[in-house]
């Protein structure tokens, strides 16, 4: 089954299965994470996708308030992993503890190359409020005209 576009169905048994069914090239989008206040003024935007080696703080569930490096991106379970969030095993041994990318806050970009530089631009919330206010001021013109 392929996916074109968002489903418009409020039904949670639809919802489910459009992300079940999404292909791995588009679950990229579900990797997005708020940004810490301070980040948020520094780029002027609210989110962005979370990359390996970002440090993420958890912000809901049972490892509350724990922060560490992102490890691993897991884009078929929707999780990723995060260095201090660890569970030991019967056997003695330890992993990492899967945590779903809507439960954290980045809240130190490691690297911001060519290609994550150019989401920030995309992004920017005072570019978009200034094409907001030239699209309006213009519309407001031809309203006028017949």
């Amino acid at each position: 089954m392929t996916v074109t576009k968002k489903p418009v169905s409020k039904q949670p048994k639809k919802q489910r299965n459009w992300l079940r069914d999404m292909p791995l090239h588009r679950r990229g989008s579900q990797f997005n994470a708020k940004l810490e206040k301070a980040l948020i003024e520094q780029h002027d935007i609210k989110r962005l996708p979370i990359r390996v080696n970002d440090h993420v703080r958890v912000v809901s569930g049972q490892f509350k308030d724990l922060e560490g490096k992102v490890m691993s991106l897991n884009k078929k379970e929707y999780t990723i992993d995060v260095e201090e969030i660890t569970k030991e095993k019967a056997d003695g041994s330890t992993h990492f503890y899967p945590i779903h990318p809507s439960k954290v806050i980045i809240t130190k970009l490691v690297d911001v190359d060519k290609r994550r530089q150019q989401i920030i631009e995309r992004r920017s919330i005072s570019k978009r409020v200034a094409d907001m206010e030239g699209k309006a001021a213009k519309t407001v013109g031809k309203k006028g005209k017949k």
